[in-house]
């Protein structure tokens, strides 16, 4: 049965009423503040709302908080004045009521340091505010908090040189993913109860599939986005960040609720989140397709594929029509000439955009040969490419080097795979599939080199399954579904459905969450940060490894691009 949009309502956010159960009981003991980190953003705006605590409360707790588990080197800028500022003006009737949220370090705050996690901004200081970031203040939210990138973005494990690296509250030895790592992590330790990340190739799904909470991806157009937020085909999304789906789907109409309608005209099939999320218990009637690797182009360990298709069974037992791709070969087929080109075209299209990006002065017409040759020698003329890390310099020679006509092509391969899109949507309702390839991994590693047996070509690779998601243009939400064999890392599922079907999606994963803690599964979110006692080996089942200097990843990628030369 195709899936269709609850009816559109003015109601948004949470209600008021008395709290009810053990929230009521414990209410009175939140006054010393010691449990509020443990509480849900629908519970803690509850309280706001209610005026069992203030704004400001909920700030201190929130530094408090950060301050404590500071140690996993989430929050790198606490905007502690600026935050107690804006917690004495906001009304309780706010949607947000003055509840704290972190902002990552590539979305700019005006006031706030933003270095996007390179020494080349390590002093920069943003002299406006992003459009969404404004969203959630206008809706009555307040910034405590800047939240650690990969520099530039680039890359899916959280480190730079400025701060270091993110590190995981499940084991504080592994990485927290990226490069919405340090938002994720925050989320996890307890440091805040929303958070933004951005996406391109699955920074806001991987770190919360290693950090086991909520990453979203919305359709391109639903949100407001920055000025710069596509190049050609290619989408980066700004979104939310939250321990669960009742709390996502608060963050969402929060950060529409202000915003000027897009890609619909009126606005008219605008649909408050919160709403659909409400909806935990009604028959999930969807047209399901299971993929364990997306037709056989992103393969993804034994153990994490395991888990994820456990929650086939599950969403069957919650009325949904589930197909298994590897029982139907026609829906095999479909995925493998789905994704087939996705690797190549998101290469070229990724290529184009680290090649116009002002922030990497290539020039108009730039010199390859001596791009290959500083990236040789290091004998470099421009300072940004001394000072930046190796797989960034990689990106923009590989968009440099891409023979002419190759971004043509990519926008092609790229009208086909959308309309192919629409084809495979046209039988179901939604696809689902794991997040990513491996569990999380040592945080020395800089990224998956080989996975297995196999060697992998990029540093990008190992994200095939988000970024060729991303391709699709289509609403993905990252999901906690199980743990490892070793009970202690979080695995996470992507949930996909149709372009604009961003209130099916939600629907679908706050009923999916209810159904597995029905089967007795929990998140284990908000956690104290901890190392597991065990040896650091792979969680998986197929042993990964990758370069943990940047001497290493120099020459590894420096090799890449002078064989692509030849």
């Amino acid at each position: 049965m195709a899936a269709s949009a609850p009816p559109r309502s003015d109601v948004r956010g949470v209600d008021v009423a008395p709290l009810e159960g053990p929230l009521a009981e414990t209410a009175p003991l939140l006054l010393d503040h010691s449990l509020l980190w443990t509480l849900s953003a629908v519970e803690m705006v509850r309280h706001l709302r209610a005026h069992r605590i203030t704004p400001t409360d909920a700030v201190k707790a929130a530094i408090a908080r950060i301050r404590e588990t500071s140690g996993i080197n989430a929050v790198v800028t606490v905007c502690e004045s600026r935050a107690l500022e804006a917690a004495a003006h906001i009304s309780p009737d706010s949607l947000l009521a003055g509840l704290p949220f972190v902002v990552k370090d590539l979305t700019a705050v005006a006031g706030v340091r933003l270095t996007k996690g390179s020494r080349l901004l390590e002093d920069n200081v943003a002299g406006s505010t992003d459009h969404l970031v404004s969203a959630l203040e206008r809706a009555g939210g307040i910034v405590v908090g800047i939240t650690n990138t990969p520099e530039f973005g680039a890359g899916a494990n959280t480190f730079n040189d400025v701060f270091g690296p993110t590190l995981n509250p499940f084991d504080t030895r592994r990485s927290a993913g990226g490069s919405s790592g340090g938002s994720a992590a925050a989320l996890a330790a307890g440091q805040a109860w929303l958070a933004v990340g951005n996406d391109l190739g699955g920074s806001l799904r991987i770190p919360a599939a290693f950090c086991g909470v909520v990453g979203f991806r919305p359709s391109p157009g639903l949100l407001v986005q920055g000025p710069d937020s596509a190049v050609g085909h290619l989408h980066v999304i700004t979104g939310p960040m939250a321990r669960n789906i009742p709390d996502l789907s608060l963050m969402l109409d929060a950060m529409d609720a202000t915003a000027p309608p897009v890609g619909t005209g009126d606005g008219s099939s605008w649909v408050a989140f919160a709403e659909a999320a409400a909806r935990q218990t009604d028959p999930l009637e969807l047209r399901v397709l299971w993929s364990a690797d997306l037709g056989g182009t992103c393969p993804c360990e034994l153990s994490t594929t395991a888990v994820c298709r456990n929650t086939a069974a599950v969403l069957r037992d919650a009325g949904a029509v589930v197909t298994m791709a590897e029982e139907s070969p026609a829906a095999e087929t479909s995925l493998r000439e789905l994704f087939g080109p996705s690797d190549r075209i998101f290469r070229a299209l990724r290529g184009q955009l680290y090649k116009t990006n002002e922030t990497f002065p290539v020039g108009p017409d730039p010199d390859v040969d001596d791009l290959i040759g500083w990236l040789e020698r290091d004998e470099v003329s421009r300072e940004w490419a001394t000072v930046v890390k190796p797989e960034i310099r990689w990106n923009v020679a590989a968009g440099v080097q891409q023979v002419d006509g190759a971004y043509d092509v990519a926008c092609d391969e790229h009208r086909q795979l959308l309309d192919r899109v629409d084809a495979l949507f046209k039988d179901h309702d939604l696809l689902i599939c794991p997040c990513v390839m491996v569990p999380p991994f040592d945080v020395r590693i800089r990224y998956i080199q080989s996975f297995g047996e196999g060697e992998l070509s990029s540093y990008v690779e190992w994200l095939r399954t988000t970024y060729a998601i991303t391709l699709t243009n289509c609403p993905a939400i990252s999901f906690p579904v199980g743990f490892t064999a070793s009970g202690h890392l979080p695995i996470g599922l992507q949930i996909i459905g149709p372009p604009d079907s961003d209130h099916v999606v939600i629907a679908a994963a706050a009923r999916l969450e209810v159904a597995l803690k029905g089967a007795g599964f929990s998140q284990g979110v908000p956690r104290l940060p901890s190392t597991w006692d065990s040896p650091l080996d792979h969680a998986g089942d197929a042993p990964v490894s990758g370069p943990t200097t940047a001497a290493e990843a120099r020459s590894l990628h420096v090799s890449e691009l002078l064989l692509a030369s030849v």
